[in-house]
């Protein structure tokens, strides 16, 4: 089962890019910007799992600490952001395009 302190400590370490090796099929690569960096992605891809793989976070929440969509199948809304400039997009349930212009929500008070 392992230790919880050990599991603790996993949760804490920054978020890991990760992808799919070259085993699968993809689709194109496709470019978009998010909060100003632009990332890489692959057409195919939801903007949530395309975040994912490059090791970005959906939001921050209060005093920017960072969270990750946490369904990604539509249900709690967790992964809502400005994507092409519509307010309250579930980045969960759309797919990358290029060119696509992303902001992430900071649910902070003082932004």
């Amino acid at each position: 089962m392992g230790n919880p302190r050990q599991w603790r400590a996993e949760l804490t370490e920054p978020i890991k890019a990760m992808r799919i090796g070259p085993l699968s099929d993809r689709g194109a690569s496709v470019g978009m910007v998010v909060d100003g960096v632009p990332i890489q992605a692959y057409s195919g891809e939801t903007v949530a799992a395309a975040l994912m793989a490059a090791g970005r976070w959906t939001n921050q929440i209060h005093n920017g600490r960072p969270m990750a969509a946490f369904c990604n199948i539509g249900v709690c809304y967790s992964c809502l952001m400005t994507i092409d400039g519509v307010s309250g997009v579930r980045a969960c349930q759309t797919h990358v395009a290029d060119g696509l212009i992303i902001e992430t929500r900071c649910l902070a008070k003082d932004r």
